[in-house]
């Protein structure tokens, strides 16, 4: 597994879950789209989201990061938060992505 093959699904899978939710509001920003880094904003009423696929130099993951934090309290809290690790297959990453999404349209 790669971090092409990583990106696909990423992509595939944000497409299909956005289309589940398309009647709520949502704002989606691509930051980075390339072979091997991967980096999306998603806006939801109530929090924001920060999805990336990239091989870290250092950081807790092996290739992906996704982190939701809430835009309507005073001070930062996570809503979402999820890093894969060695051996996570492409079916725990779609689910983890799927999980998110949801996490982000129902806060």
């Amino acid at each position: 597994m790669t971090e092409k093959d990583i990106i696909l699904l990423a992509k595939t899978t944000i497409n299909n879950e956005l289309q589940r939710y398309s009647d709520k509001f949502y704002d989606i920003e691509v930051l980075i789209d390339n072979e091997t880094s991967y980096r999306i904003i998603i806006k939801w009423k109530k929090c924001m989201g920060e999805l990336l696929i990239d091989r870290p130099e250092f950081a807790p993951y092996r290739y992906v990061s996704f982190n939701i934090l809430s835009t309507d309290t005073v001070g930062i809290s996570s809503v979402y938060c999820w890093y894969d690790s060695e051996g996570d297959p492409l079916e725990i990453i779609e689910q983890k992505i799927i999980e998110g999404i949801g996490t982000g349209f129902n806060y």
